[in-house]
């Protein structure tokens, strides 16, 4: 599996709030985790996606990397 980067675009499991997967990229690295910005989602997810854009998303758990 390739190491992910600040700019990848990475496809996420539902975690958190989050009920549906969703595709993001990823703006910080942290130890652990990643701040993500979600670039494309379930519309289902729709309200906890416009309440997590305004400061970005923690991801812990990365499903697969889209490079």
């Amino acid at each position: 599996m390739k190491k992910i980067k600040i700019g990848d675009n990475i496809h996420c499991p539902a975690t958190g709030n989050m009920e549906w997967p969703f595709t993001a990229k990823v703006l910080k690295r942290y130890e652990n985790s990643y701040l993500v910005a979600i670039i494309a989602f379930d519309h289902r997810d729709r309200w906890n996606v416009r309440k997590r854009s305004l400061n970005g998303y923690m991801v812990r758990a990365v499903a697969s990397l889209y490079a």
